[in-house]
């Protein structure tokens, strides 16, 4: 009973929790992204955050809260505003050698193992032998990158050697395909 009466008491005293309306904006990177913040109920105190720190903040400014998370608020430096501007989803195009490896459907692998792998009958020479060298690497490492010019070789040898077609290899290096 007394712990209520005391939070009543410091509820009248203290007023309602204020709404973040508007928010000081004191630093942003060199990608319009904000890195120190205030946020604050109303314009004017805004404006009363930013003019007591605007020496050590000379770009500070206030502004309108756009909502959302500050982690994707987008800065207009010139018009003074905040955006709401989710930053895009990383593209990686570096992957583990199973999640390469994934991307094949089991045919095709076992077309592409067979080519790599593929011996001179006579000599028992690889008859791929840079092939077979930068697979090997590839699996050693366990890392391919779909950008670097060994996969695009491999994938083009793939190609010429008719084990996949070209559409086929363009859509395994697509690096905006999520791995599985």
């Amino acid at each position: 009973m007394v712990r209520a009466f005391l939070f009543l008491a410091a509820l009248l005293i203290a007023g309602p929790a204020v709404a973040a309306d508007w928010i000081a904006v004191m630093s942003y990177d060199g990608d319009n992204r904000i890195t120190k913040y205030q946020p604050l109920g109303s314009l004017a105190a805004a404006d009363a955050h930013v003019a007591k720190f605007i020496g050590i903040y000379p770009d500070a400014f206030s502004a309108e809260d756009p909502g959302g998370s500050a982690g994707e608020w987008l800065v207009d430096p010139i018009a003074h505003t905040l955006a709401n501007s989710p930053l895009p989803t990383p593209v990686i195009n570096v992957l583990s050698f199973d999640d390469f490896e994934s991307r094949f459907t089991t045919e095709e692998w076992n077309g592409a193992t067979d080519f790599v792998y593929a011996i001179n009958v006579e000599t028992g020479v690889p008859l791929r032998r840079t092939l077979l060298q930068n697979h090997s690497r590839a699996i050693a490492r366990n890392s391919v990158d779909l950008l670097h010019d060994k996969t695009a070789g491999f994938m083009d040898a793939l190609v010429v050697g008719e084990v996949i077609t070209q559409a086929r290899s363009d859509q395994i290096l697509d690096a905006a395909q999520s791995s599985p």
